[in-house]
């Protein structure tokens, strides 16, 4: 099984490895929610770590060239503060907030990949990604576990 899980990741486009970064974020984000609300605070912080990994990986693979990258910094920031946030209080309203705003994130970048994708075929959705600020290195691919 992992070696599918490998085979999937490093095969995958641009524009796939980008939904599947969101994917294990919002994951692991309600994973911890659902940890915080049984008080399983060593089980919290371990999602809430794996969180916070997959968000640092986005912001460090933003393109700065390009002008919504600057944003998306701020929002992933953002995302982290809630998340620390949540692991000081213990309280979920903080990861709460993070799952929010990435899954809309992830939302979002679906229907500009698969959107694109439709018309344009798959190596589209690679640059659409790349230009929108999110050009992918073998780093991501090694990186991050996304699939687990």
């Amino acid at each position: 099984m992992r070696a599918y899980k490998a085979a999937r990741v490093n095969t995958a486009s641009a524009g796939d490895l980008l939904l599947m970064l969101y994917d294990a974020a919002v994951r692991h984000g309600k994973a911890a929610m659902a940890a915080l609300d049984n008080m399983e605070n060593e089980r919290a912080n371990t999602h809430l770590l794996k969180t916070q990994e997959i968000i640092s990986e986005l912001m460090t693979s933003l393109n700065y060239d390009v002008e919504v990258s600057n944003n998306l910094y701020q929002l992933y920031e953002y995302c982290n503060r809630c998340l620390v946030q949540s692991n000081i209080s213990k309280r979920s309203s903080g990861a709460e907030q993070a799952v929010a705003i990435l899954s809309e994130l992830r939302q979002t970048w679906y229907q500009v990949i698969k959107g694109d994708r439709s018309s344009n075929g798959a190596v589209a959705a690679g640059r659409v990604a790349s230009v929108a600020g999110h050009p992918f290195s073998g780093a991501v691919r090694g990186g991050i576990e996304l699939a687990h």
